[in-house]
């Protein structure tokens, strides 16, 4: 199997020593020796630094090994870039994921598959993976953000409650109040009113019909 690019240190500690400092760790994850020779360490991502391993280099078996600047004269660029290991044909065996901005002394290095900044530098050795805090910019914005958040959510409670009140006393209010008598006479008064006009020409009927017959049984009587 090809060997590993397990972690880049793009800006040591400390100025003036990028061109000392700098490492690539490759890792061998053979139980065997890995020969190197001719295998060529790449970094950047438009400027391109190269490195060919001269002969007889190698890996131990399941072992670590960091390669400084000083010896092999990579440079990484501290804005962002990228580092790759290519076999003697020129072909792509290994890579990292590119990189942005590196920060003073912090490591760009894998882990269970996926690339991290750590502010645990560990060359020559298995990576330790310690997540740099967020800085105190942004934990005060969060911060002022969170209590804005929680503030607006606070009135928005405290007014839905008010509205719930408020909706609640004017329903009570209208249940509670009385119906005046003269409202219900009225309201009766006009409601015969429409019924009688309604059936005005069957009441006239019903009128003369009974008529008719009183005159009928005043006419009949002994």
């Amino acid at each position: 199997m090809a060997p590993e690019v397990t972690e880049l240190l793009p800006n040591p500690n400390g100025t003036g020593n990028d061109g000392t400092d700098e490492f690539v760790e490759l890792y061998n994850p053979n139980p065997v020796k890995f020969d190197l020779t001719g295998f060529i360490l790449q970094s950047g991502t438009t400027s391109l630094h190269k490195y060919t391993f001269p002969a007889e280099s190698g890996l131990l078996p399941n072992g670590f090994t960091a390669y400084y600047s000083v010896d092999t004269g990579l440079s990484l660029s501290n804005s962002g870039g990228q580092v790759k290991l290519l076999d003697p044909t020129g072909k792509v065996v290994a890579s990292t994921d590119a990189y942005g901005t590196a920060n003073d002394g912090q490591t760009w290095a894998l882990a269970k598959g996926k690339w991290y900044w750590t502010t645990a530098s560990t060359p020559g050795a298995a990576n330790t993976i310690k997540q740099p805090a967020a800085s105190s910019k942004t934990s005060k914005k969060a911060s002022k953000t969170a209590k804005s958040n929680a503030s607006k959510t606070g009135d928005t409670a405290r007014q839905s409650a008010a509205s719930a009140a408020g909706s609640g006393a004017v329903a009570d209010s209208t249940a509670l109040t009385p119906i005046h008598p003269w409202i219900l006479a009225l309201v009766a008064a006009a409601a015969l009113l429409y019924v009688g006009y309604e059936y005005r020409t069957d009441l006239a009927n019903r009128i003369w019909q009974l008529r008719n017959y009183a005159g009928s049984r005043r006419r009949h009587r002994p």
